[in-house]
């Protein structure tokens, strides 16, 4: 089975507060955005093998309310390399590590990690936009620059 790595962008997210920027939740406007995104994966029938989130509140809601949305109750693993400061290659040898190696892999996290992360698989850097999804196949595994864009969602676009 190829790997298909889903990058998944937090929704919009609040102004920091008191609790700084690893507390900002998200602001309603995010989680209509990733409420939505939930339906057009669920009438497509797409659910992920395994979960990885930031540690970030933001992106573990996000993650939290798209797998709801799914109908799907997976433990979101929290990886750390999805904090945003990590190097593509770091984050793709962290999934290695956890055996995510096959399947739909779902990865909610930041920007612009993750489109430094696209870039790397696909040798396309990508700007995802606040609840954007991308897809990428990597038939030959997470290896850079064999990775094919095969979806991407915009927040905006119908049923996105």
């Amino acid at each position: 089975m190829p790997l298909f790595l889903n990058l998944l962008r937090h929704g919009e997210a609040a102004p920091t507060g008191t609790g700084g920027d690893a507390a900002r939740p998200l602001a309603a406007r995010g989680e209509q955005t990733i409420r939505k995104l939930s339906q057009r994966l669920a009438r497509d029938g797409w659910s992920p093998d395994v979960v990885f989130s930031s540690p970030l509140r933001r992106a573990r809601d996000t993650a939290l309310i798209l797998t709801r949305g799914l109908g799907l109750e997976p433990p979101i693993v929290t990886l750390t390399e999805l904090k945003g400061e990590a190097e593509p290659e770091s984050v793709v040898a962290a999934l290695a590590a956890r055996g995510a190696s096959e399947g739909q892999i779902l990865l909610v996290g930041h920007q612009p990690q993750l489109g430094l992360l696209a870039g790397h698989l696909t040798g396309t850097v990508r700007v995802l936009t606040a609840g954007e999804l991308v897809r990428i196949e990597c038939p030959e595994g997470a290896l850079k620059g064999t990775g094919s864009l095969v979806l991407a969602i915009r927040p905006h676009e119908p049923g996105g």
